[in-house]
């Protein structure tokens, strides 16, 4: 049986964990990749860049759909300047 102390920690890991595997599905991660890729980020993340992912989570939960179509555009939108300094 836990201590009240040890209840906290559990829940606090527990949510890390639920918030960083949420962000990598709202960005489009491979779900045969995902628990592996939440164990490495959850490790090393801090405290205060979790707050962000959440606050972030929260701002776009309501329409992810936009939030998807932005990330992929703004990916365009990357690779395109980027191959664009590559070929001039």
């Amino acid at each position: 049986i836990l201590e009240e102390k040890g209840k906290l920690l559990g829940k606090k890991l527990y949510n890390r964990h639920i918030t960083i595997e949420n962000l990598l599905k709202i960005i489009g991660v491979d779900e045969a990749n995902i628990l592996s890729e939440t164990e490495k980020i959850e490790h090393t993340i801090s405290d205060d860049t979790l707050k962000c992912i959440q606050l972030f989570i929260n701002k776009y939960k309501k329409n992810l759909s936009f939030l998807r179509f932005y990330l992929c555009f703004f990916a365009f939108s990357t690779l395109t300047v980027l191959l664009a300094n590559l070929v001039f």
